[in-house]
C-alpha cells in the first residue's frame, strides 16, 4: 500500500480513533459531569479546576471546595497545568464542563498519535502501527480516564509523546527533538511521577554511555554530547523535584493528608490484609488495566522478549526490561491502594507498546515471514475487535449508556453479577446525589452564595456533593473525632450557614433533628436548612 501517502494514512488514523471513541460513547458521555466509578477522585480534579476560575487564576495557590481547618480549601495533588488550564479557557468561552474533557482528551490523543508514529518508523509497517495504539486505547482504565477529570492517563500520554520526539532524536541527532521530547516527559512527571516510568532507563541508556560501557546506536552513541545532555536530564530532575518540595511544604501549612505524597508499600500490612488486596488487584482491578485474555497474550509476548532477548535490539531490550522491573516496583511500593483505586495502574500502560514494539521488532528482524504474514495481522485484527468490543461494554455500562439494542445489557463480555452491580449503582446515584447536579441554580434563588460555607450529608468524600452544587463547605471527609450532633455544632462554629441532606431517610437521625428547625427549601430528594441562630461550637 505504498501508493497511499503518508498523510492519508494519518489521517485514517484519526478517523479510526474518533470511530472509536464515537463506539465507547464518547459522544454522549462529554455532556456528564463527574459521575460513575471513582467520582470522589474525579471531584477533586474538577474542583481545582473551578476555584481557579472563581476565585482567580492564582497558579500556585490550588484549592478545592472542601475548606478544612484553614477555611480556604487550599491544598494541592499533581501540578495543576491542566486545571489551570481548563480555567483559562473557562474565562474565554464561559463554563462548560465538556471543556475539561475535550483537553484531556486531545492530550490522549496526541500521545496516541505520536504512538502510532513511532511504531509507524520503528516497525515500517501501517497495519502494525496502526494497531499498537489501538490496542492500548482498548484498556478499560485507559479508555475510562481518557476521557475524563484525572490526569492520570493524560500523563501517559504527555510520555508517549516524549517518545516520539525522542524517535526523532534517535533518527536525525538534532538536539532539538531532544529538548521536545524531555518537555514533554517533564510534564508529565510534574503531572504524575510515575509517567516517568519509561523515562528513568532513558536515564540507565545515558549513564551506561557516558561511562562508555556500551554504545546503543549500531556501534554508536544515542548521547554523543555528554555535558549538553546531562544538563537536560538535570534540568529534568531538578524542576520536578522543586515541585514536589513545594507541593509537600503547601500542603503542610494549609489542608495536610487530603491528598497522598508518600509510597503505601506492601510491607506495611499484615499477611491477611495482603491477600485481600491481591484478590481485588487480581479480580478486579486487572480486567481494567486489560481484558484476562490480552492480559495473558502480553504476558507471552513478554515471555518471548526475555527468552530471545540476545535477537533484540538492545536499546529496546534495556527499556522494555528496565520498565518490567519498575511496574513490579511500583506495584510492592503502592499495594495498598489496589483494593479500589484502578487509576493508580495507568501510568503502568506504558508496558503494553513498549511490550508489543519490542516484540513486533523481533518479529521484523528475525522472523519477516510472520511479521509481513496477511494473516497474522488479520488474527489479530479480530483479537483488537473483540478486545475494543469489550472496552466499549465497559464504558457503556459504567456510564449506563444505552442504545436501540441495549448492548450493554445482554452483552456476554459482563457478567450477570457485574450487570446487577451496575444496575444498582446507578439507581442509587440518581435517588441521591443526581439532583445536586442541577441544584445550584435553586440555591441561589434561596440567597445560598457560594462563598457560604455549608455542611453536605451524607457525602463521605471530600468534593462530590460540594463540588457538584459548586458550594464551599463540609462534608462527611475527615474529622474523624468529631461525631454526631458534636460535629456538626463544630462546622456551625467555623462559620457553616446551611446544611443540605440529600438522603431523606437521614432526616429521622436523632443527631439531626436539632438542626432542621428552619427548613429553607425542597429540591427533589435534596432538602436545605438555615443554620442560623442554631448554637455552635467553636473549636480551640
Amino acid at each position: 500500500m505504498k501508493f497511499i501517502s503518508e498523510k492519508k494514512w494519518d489521517f485514517f488514523f484519526l478517523l479510526l480513533l474518533i470511530f472509536v471513541s464515537w463506539g465507547f460513547g464518547y459522544h454522549k458521555i462529554l455532556h456528564f459531569r463527574p459521575s460513575s466509578i471513582h467520582q470522589w477522585r474525579q471531584a477533586d480534579c474538577l474542583s481545582f479546576a473551578i476555584n481557579y476560575y472563581q476565585e482567580g487564576m492564582h497558579f500556585f495557590k490550588p484549592a478545592v471546595h472542601w475548606i478544612g481547618n484553614q477555611g480556604d480549601g487550599r491544598t494541592v495533588s499533581e501540578f495543576p497545568i491542566i486545571y489551570y488550564t481548563v480555567a483559562f479557557l473557562w474565562k474565554i468561552f464561559g463554563y462548560h464542563e465538556s471543556i475539561f474533557r475535550m483537553v484531556d482528551l486531545l492530550i490522549v490523543f496526541s500521545g496516541l498519535f505520536s504512538l502510532y508514529k513511532l511504531c509507524s518508523g520503528l516497525l515500517e509497517d501501517k497495519a502494525w502501527a496502526l494497531m499498537i495504539p489501538l490496542y492500548l486505547f482498548s484498556s478499560p482504565i485507559f479508555a475510562y480516564y481518557g476521557f475524563n477529570f484525572l490526569a492520570d492517563v493524560p500523563a501517559l500520554c504527555l510520555a508517549l509523546n516524549g517518545w516520539y520526539f525522542f524517535f526523532r532524536f534517535y533518527q536525525t541527532e538534532k538536539n532539538r527533538y531532544l529538548s521536545i521530547s524531555m518537555g514533554f516527559f517533564l510534564i508529565g512527571g510534574l503531572i504524575k511521577i510515575t509517567s516517568l516510568l519509561s523515562f528513568v532507563p532513558l536515564i540507565l541508556v545515558f549513564l551506561i554511555e557516558a561511562l562508555n560501557l556500551f554504545p546503543f546506536k549500531n556501534g554508536r552513541k544515542i548521547f554523543n554530547n555528554t555535558k549538553r545532555y546531562l544538563i537536560q536530564f538535570i534540568l529534568v530532575i531538578a524542576a520536578i523535584v522543586s515541585w514536589y518540595a513545594y507541593a509537600i511544604h503547601y500542603n503542610k501549612i494549609n489542608n495536610a493528608g487530603l491528598f497522598s505524597t508518600s509510597i503505601l508499600p506492601i510491607w506495611k500490612i499484615t499477611a491477611a490484609q495482603r491477600e485481600v488486596v491481591l484478590f481485588r488487584l487480581y479480580n478486579e482491578l486487572l480486567p481494567q488495566f486489560f481484558n484476562k485474555a490480552g492480559f495473558m497474550f502480553l504476558t507471552a509476548l513478554l515471555l518471548g522478549i526475555l527468552i530471545s532477548w540476545k535477537k533484540i535490539n538492545a536499546f529496546l531490550f534495556l527499556i522494555t526490561a528496565s520498565v518490567f522491573v519498575g511496574v513490579i516496583t511500583y506495584l510492592i511500593l503502592w499495594y495498598q491502594v489496589f483494593t479500589v483505586h484502578d487509576y493508580y495502574l495507568s501510568n503502568l500502560l506504558i508496558i503494553i507498546p513498549l511490550v508489543m514494539i519490542t516484540f513486533f521488532s523481533l518479529l521484523k528482524e528475525e522472523y519477516p515471514a510472520i511479521f509481513k504474514s496477511v494473516h497474522v495481522k488479520v488474527v489479530f485484527g479480530v483479537v483488537l475487535s473483540i478486545s475494543l468490543y469489550s472496552c466499549a461494554m465497559q464504558m457503556r455500562v459504567k456510564y449506563n449508556i444505552l442504545d436501540r439494542f441495549e448492548l450493554p445489557k445482554h452483552t456476554f463480555m459482563l457478567e450477570k453479577s457485574e450487570k446487577e452491580l451496575w444496575d444498582w449503582y446507578h439507581w442509587d446515584y440518581n435517588n441521591h446525589f443526581k439532583a445536586l447536579e442541577t441544584i445550584t441554580p435553586y440555591n441561589r434563588s434561596l440567597g445560598i452564595k457560594r462563598e457560604d460555607k455549608v455542611i453536605s450529608i451524607p457525602d463521605q468524600s471530600i468534593n462530590i456533593s460540594l463540588v457538584l452544587m459548586d458550594q464551599k463547605g463540609f462534608s462527611e471527609f475527615g474529622y474523624g473525632e468529631l461525631v454526631g450532633e458534636t460535629r456538626i455544632r463544630t462546622f456551625i462554629g467555623m462559620g457553616a450557614k446551611y446544611l443540605i441532606i440529600n438522603d431523606e431517610a437521614l432526616l429521622k437521625a436523632p443527631d439531626i433533628q436539632p438542626f432542621l428547625v428552619n427548613k429553607l427549601g425542597q429540591y427533589k430528594n435534596v432538602s436545605v436548612y438555615d443554620l442560623k441562630g442554631i448554637e455552635g461550637i467553636v473549636p480551640k
